[in-house]
């Protein structure tokens, strides 16, 4: 358990890696809902430090949730293609 990650993030991740399907989430839009809830500033008030994503990226909160979630998506349809 990284105390650094939000516990929002961490637990729509566990989400998508669910062994049953049906635990998983069934859309993407509802996939990416769960993203948008996230907030990495909340690190900021406890630790003081700026998130490496807030640093450096220069993306949008939304922009980055729409890229993980397409990437969760295409790691999703692989698996099921593979096995």
């Amino acid at each position: 358990v990284n105390p650094t990650i939000p516990k929002e993030f961490a637990d729509a991740i566990m989400r998508c890696l669910e062994k049953d399907p049906w635990e998983r989430f069934s859309t993407a839009k509802e996939l990416e809902s769960a993203l948008q809830l996230v907030t990495f500033s909340s690190m900021r008030r406890t630790t003081g430090e700026i998130p490496p994503s807030e640093a450096s990226s220069g993306l949008e909160g939304t922009t980055i949730a729409v890229i993980v979630a397409v990437a969760v998506i295409i790691g999703l349809l692989m698996g099921l293609a593979i096995g």
